[in-house]
């Protein structure tokens, strides 16, 4: 008989808000580049002031996924891949972010 009580390990529970985060931080970035696509002088700012909102999310979301792990106590080496999967995410997430803010500086397209 299979015990109901079985307590769930810390570290498959971190790895499940991680992935998570991850999933959150995909429909997030998905979000945004249908608003780019739809952009246009008349909606800009409010667009633009959307896109940089989820984008700024996205950031906080692999921030929290990693802090997750850290916290549970999941070995270093599994932090540290999971780390070095996301960090050319995390990379190209800052660079939209310094694209899309020159975009609102501009004030148009």
């Amino acid at each position: 008989m299979i015990n109901e009580r079985i307590k769930r390990n810390p570290n498959v529970s971190a790895l499940e808000d991680c992935s998570d985060r991850l999933k959150d931080t995909r429909e997030q970035l998905h979000d945004s580049q249908s608003e780019l696509k739809q952009l246009s002088n008349v909606n800009f700012m409010e667009y633009v002031e959307d896109v940089l909102t989820r984008l700024s999310g996205v950031e906080t979301n692999q921030d929290t996924c990693l802090s997750g792990l850290k916290e549970s106590n999941v070995p270093a080496t599994l932090v540290s891949s999971v780390k070095d999967n996301t960090d050319n995410l995390t990379m190209l997430i800052s660079d939209a972010l310094a694209v899309v803010s020159t975009l609102r500086q501009q004030g148009h397209i």
